[in-house]
């Protein structure tokens, strides 16, 4: 794809494991800011023949000590345009929204209906509030699954089609393992209720839409959920033609303030084909989708925040305090390198703490 467009971009997505998850992730983002934002000062790049590719002057070595994660050495490469990738997120815990608030300029959601969302998205803009940063400056993607046609009926028939490829016995299994139930212990055709407690380790956004069926007239089952999990799972699936699904799209950016859609398939590469020649005109026309890139050929960070010259990180993003500049100035080891020793500085802190309490004791000593 990069091969043949000069603007798309592309989120690399993983997951991290155990339920220290975020305080590992929390640490490692750390790290890797140091190296994307302190290792190479802007002006390294010299691209001299008679001097080199670089100056080696304005290369420094990282030395990091966490708890988790250790590093001695210089950034691998020189900073891409952006120093620092646009940073996505996936989590609706606790930790999860507390690390997004923090540390994502962009976050994907679930979600069946606007009333989902909602309530997420306004704690996610509340969180990044508190930690200084524009509400605003996080971009959220709901999932959605759009299924079109150019009239409803041919629509339907398509959902009818791919709906009857699905296998509901993956998607059972599938759906265990977000939930952290077998649900095949269950009777298959029995009404099913989740009433367990929200794990770290568990998905969220699935189990908070679990206890919203709860209510359905139709009793949720084993294999009524495995069915709609294997058919691309419980996110928003608005089923009819361009005009109708974007009446479903406006619905969603008027009443769960997010910014966009991460839009899923069901076949490829017909689902892409009906968004693009169906539905992508039609949002276009109503003024909910752009004619073009901000900036075509740009970041994708100039082009998600609409801003030309915006290839880094806002200046109230947490990875701005880690440049080479400020770090020098607090962590600079005298010799242009970089030392973050996050063990002895949590210890001095706690050892700090303990004064204070320690004062605050004498104190309530002498009053008495």
């Amino acid at each position: 794809m990069a091969a043949v467009s000069n603007s798309v971009g592309f989120g690399i997505t993983g997951s991290t494991s155990y339920l220290t998850r975020y305080e590992e992730a929390s640490e490692f983002m750390d790290l890797v800011y140091t190296l994307w934002q302190g290792s190479w000062e802007d002006d390294a790049k010299i691209w001299s023949v008679e001097k080199g590719a670089y100056d080696p002057e304005k290369i420094h070595k990282i030395t990091f000590n966490g708890k988790y994660h250790k590093t001695f050495a210089h950034a691998a490469t020189h900073p891409s345009p952006q120093r620092v990738p646009l940073l996505f997120q996936a989590g609706q815990s606790s930790s999860g929204k507390a690390f997004a608030g923090k540390h994502a300029e962009a976050v994907f959601c679930g979600g069946a209906v606007p009333s989902d969302t909602a309530p997420y998205v306004k704690s996610i803009r509340e969180i990044a509030a508190s930690n200084g940063r524009n509400p605003d400056d996080i971009k959220v993607f709901p999932q959605m699954t759009p299924i079109l046609g150019r009239t409803l009926e041919e629509a339907q028939a398509k959902k009818e089609h791919w709906r009857s490829l699905a296998d509901w016995r993956g998607g059972m299994a599938k759906l265990s393992s977000f939930i952290n139930i077998d649900l095949f212990t269950y009777p298959l055709d029995e009404p099913f209720k989740f009433s367990g407690a929200k794990s770290d380790n568990a998905i969220h956004a699935i189990i908070n839409t679990l206890q919203r069926y709860d209510n359905d007239p139709i009793p949720m089952t084993p294999r009524r959920l495995g069915a709609t999990m294997a058919f691309c799972g419980f996110a928003a699936m608005p089923v009819g033609t361009p005009e109708m699904v974007a009446d479903v799209m406006e619905d969603w950016v008027n009443n769960a303030d997010i910014d966009g859609f991460n839009v899923t398939y069901v076949s490829n590469p017909q689902s892409f084909e009906d968004v693009v020649e169906l539905l992508v005109p039609v949002l276009q026309e109503r003024g909910l989708m752009w004619e073009d890139y901000t900036v075509p050929g740009g970041t994708l960070r100039e082009n998600m925040y609409g801003v030309p010259g915006q290839k880094t990180p806002l200046d109230t993003h947490p990875s701005s305090r880690f440049r080479y500049g400020e770090l020098l100035e607090t962590n600079g080891d005298g010799k242009g390198g970089i030392v973050i020793d996050r063990i002895n500085e949590k210890v001095e802190a706690e050892v700090v703490d303990e004064k204070i309490v320690r004062l605050e004791t004498k104190v309530v000593e002498l009053n008495v």
